[in-house]
């Protein structure tokens, strides 16, 4: 997967229900993704709002690992007030905020590091245990095998997962579901690989007013559920099998 900014509840999801949980950063960076930018929910307006790590100007070809962020504003501090005001009357405020604080000053220039580290330390608060495996010299000659030898895009993307696997001792790999349509069971048997998908079942918990906001930042759920919530809460799930 690739390294989210504070993601949603479905990406912890997807880690705790894995044997080992792969940070990718290998390809290419997609502009207007969730790798620099989340929603939390506005405490006025009941509407989600951005936040965002601003990066430095790159090509549009430019892969993960090559990302920087740009510390020319103070965003963090934005950040940091937007979510002091947003959540200080939250139920688990005084638990939460100290550490997310933390992780959202972090100093990591390399975006894929920064966002690395946030998803590993919240993964360790919230009582996941998976191995969390950032990108390293084994996946680029990976990479580069790839496309030295397959030209199709999407077989590349289906290769790169088989790869992945083998490199692990993996005979499964799981995905959201809204991919379910990327990929081919049959393909799959032929690597003698199988395919799982997870779906989050509809859930909601309070959030101070209506609407309901789902698919925010894990960190609204934090703020109002707590760690031990939340790790309840990742359990409103199912998987979906061939």
């Amino acid at each position: 997967m690739q390294p989210y900014f504070f993601p949603y509840v479905g990406y912890f999801q997807l880690i705790n229900e894995s044997d080992i949980f792969v940070l990718y950063d290998q390809v290419t960076y997609r502009k207007n993704a969730w790798m620099n930018r989340n929603r939390i929910k506005d405490k006025g307006t009941c509407e989600p709002i951005f936040i965002t790590v601003p990066i430095q100007k790159k090509s549009s070809f430019s892969l993960i690992k090559d990302i920087s962020i740009s510390n020319q504003v103070d965003w963090r501090g934005k950040i940091k007030n937007l979510l002091f005001f947003n959540y200080k009357k939250a139920s688990f405020f005084d638990e939460v905020f100290n550490v997310v604080e933390e992780l959202l000053f972090n100093d990591n220039i390399s975006l894929h590091e920064y966002n690395s580290y946030i998803i590993r330390e919240l993964a360790k608060k919230i009582g996941i245990t998976t191995p969390i495996i950032s990108s390293n010299s084994r996946h680029q000659a990976l990479e580069e095998n790839l496309l030295n030898t397959i030209k199709e895009p999407q077989k590349v993307k289906e290769q790169r997962v088989f790869d992945l696997c083998k490199l692990y001792n993996s005979d499964c790999y799981l995905n959201p579901i809204n991919g379910m349509d990327l990929y081919s069971f049959e393909r799959f048997e032929e690597n003698n690989l199988k395919i799982k998908f997870i779906k989050t079942t509809e859930f909601q918990y309070f959030q101070f007013k209506e609407p309901f906001q789902p698919h925010l930042s894990i960190i609204d759920l934090l703020m109002h559920k707590g760690f031990k919530g939340t790790f309840e809460v990742l359990q409103n799930r199912v998987i979906i099998e061939q």
